[in-house]
């Protein structure tokens, strides 16, 4: 509601104000945790002025920029993250004193309750810190992991075969949770295939949820996925696929290229991103700073066009997963941060630890 007094905002994602107080402070009080560990709390799983009502020591993984930023998830080109936000480009405001600033004021007044800020990228951590919000001592930066037994590179050939891709055809998968959101880019791809797709026989595997702008423009067959429900039916799609596009304009540490990595598939995408803590470029796959349909296009020929073989590719990026984004990596980070911090005076580390997570 608080938006519809910026008739000219032209959001790049997300927005969020976090204005309305929750209804799980009660059930949070009943479980007497040893520590909460927040997650996507923008939203309005729980307003930030309530840090100050839990009892225990609070975590708070960042999966976007929300945590620092005036109400945006993604702040886009705009810096004003690192002077307190006002006059926001996405609310199209001239206003220094802008909803994005009175929401960066509301929130900070409230950070010192937070004990430890994860960041899941190097990415977003740079981030944080530029924008001043968030104490270095309590930043930490903590990759996702992922359950690597299903996220594999085995079965590729049959997964091809029983879906008719042909060892001639290039696969591309392409998708999100979402794609109609800007900030995702998938608007840039339809063009962006249109020199390969003249140059050999191309197949996009397309999943997830939203409309494509341009989609009409597409330059080669277009198999929709559509959603898949279950871990397994997007790890066959990686697995089937020859290169994985992610066209985001920002994003964290996203997913979909941790998974494709882990099948071995390599990834095609734009920097300055999370992609950057994920691709080694020339190896695992290919970067390019220039966000645009042919900045993709061009990035996607040189990665055809140098790309070793298959096999080494697979291997090349098994190991980049293996190395950095396993389950066991991520867990053993984790219980060492949530050991620290229950190590702390006044906290009682005799008692059984139980955390309650919130999404």
């Amino acid at each position: 509601m608080a938006l519809r007094v910026y008739p000219k905002k032209k959001l790049f994602s997300v927005w969020s104000n976090n204005f309305l107080p929750s209804k799980i402070l009660k059930r949070v009080d009943e479980a007497k945790p040893d520590l909460i560990h927040l997650h996507l709390i923008g939203p309005g799983v729980l307003d930030v002025t309530e840090f100050r009502r839990l009892r225990a020591p609070l975590v708070w993984s960042m999966h976007d920029a929300w945590a620092f930023t005036g109400g945006c998830h993604y702040p886009g080109d705009c810096r004003n993250y690192t002077q307190g936000c006002g006059a926001c480009p996405q609310l199209g405001s001239n206003e220094q004193d802008d909803l994005s600033r009175r929401n960066i004021i509301r929130k900070r007044a409230h950070y010192n309750n937070v004990s430890a800020w994860i960041s899941p990228s190097r990415w977003l951590y740079d981030l944080a810190l530029q924008s001043k919000a968030v104490p270095l001592s309590r930043l930490h930066c903590i990759p996702y992991g992922l359950d690597q037994a299903i996220f594999s590179p085995e079965g590729r050939a049959e997964i091809r075969r029983n879906w008719g891709i042909g060892d001639d055809e290039l696969a591309l998968a392409v998708g999100a949770t979402y794609m109609g959101e800007a900030r995702k880019g998938f608007h840039l791809v339809p063009s962006a295939l249109k020199k390969i797709a003249a140059q050999r026989k191309c197949v996009v595997l397309q999943f997830g949820s939203g409309e494509v702008e341009n989609a009409e423009g597409w330059p080669c067959p277009v198999r929709r996925i559509g959603v898949c429900k279950t871990e397994r039916e997007i790890s066959a799609l990686y697995k089937a696929a020859d290169v994985c596009l992610i066209p985001s304009l920002q994003d964290n540490l996203p997913n979909v290229a941790l998974e494709a990595l882990s099948c071995g598939c390599p990834i095609v995408g734009f920097i300055p991103s999370g992609l950057s803590d994920i691709i080694e470029d020339g190896t695992t796959g290919k970067v390019t700073a220039v966000r645009t349909s042919e900045g993709l296009a061009i990035a996607l020929n040189q990665w055809l066009y140098a790309a070793p073989t298959r096999p080494i590719v697979s291997a090349n990026c098994r190991a980049a997963s293996e190395s950095s984004y396993s389950m066991k990596i991520h867990g053993a980070a984790m219980a060492n941060l949530y050991a620290r911090l229950l190590a702390e005076p006044k906290r009682d580390s005799t008692r059984t630890l139980e955390s309650v997570v919130l999404t």
